[in-house]
């Protein structure tokens, strides 16, 4: 992680160091929520069917950014970041290439594993000098790369915030 960041990306990695990773740390604050708009603590349950479900089509998937309430703040600073690491990539059009997350830890190489899991769609190790990105493959291609990309961003977060999450019930001093 370079020294220095954009003042949005501090703010992102504050956020993402304040919160529990259970619950977005904005949520008793957010004012997207509070006009009523779209919330994605609220439909966790909702996202999680997204990516469980074989097929599906990402248009009746549209409440991610509520019309005239845009997106929440986390989610704003969430898509800055992405596209930070697309113009990084040299990323021109879809598909992205699975090779970005190589980006997200340049001091370290990120090695992805498909693994018949049971419970989870991925998870992120730290084994000897070294990330690993586990993946279950009986998921689709879609949920995947999904999985993929989340993980990645489970890497960056280590790189940019100490603690990843505080745990829950914690205080943070």
């Amino acid at each position: 992680m370079p020294a220095s960041i954009p003042k949005w990306e501090a703010e992102l990695w504050s956020y993402v160091s304040h919160g529990d990773g259970m619950r977005c740390p904005l949520y008793s604050r957010c004012q997207v929520k509070k006009r009523g708009g779209w919330c994605p603590d609220e439909n966790r349950e909702r996202l999680n069917r997204l990516l469980d479900e074989r097929r599906f089509n990402l248009d009746d998937y549209d409440f991610v950014e509520s019309e005239a309430k845009g997106p929440c703040r986390l989610c704003e600073l969430v898509e800055m970041l992405a596209q930070k690491y697309l113009k990084m990539g040299e990323v021109r059009g879809l598909p992205v290439s699975t090779e970005l997350v190589t980006l997200f830890d340049q001091q370290h190489t990120v090695e992805v594993r498909q693994l018949p899991l049971k419970v989870h769609h991925g998870a992120i190790w730290y084994h000897k000098d070294e990330w690993v990105i586990q993946l279950k493959n009986g998921d689709v291609p879609a949920t995947k790369r999904f999985t993929l990309f989340h993980e990645a961003f489970h890497i960056l977060a280590h790189c940019g915030t100490i603690p990843v999450f505080r745990k829950r019930g914690s205080v943070v001093v």
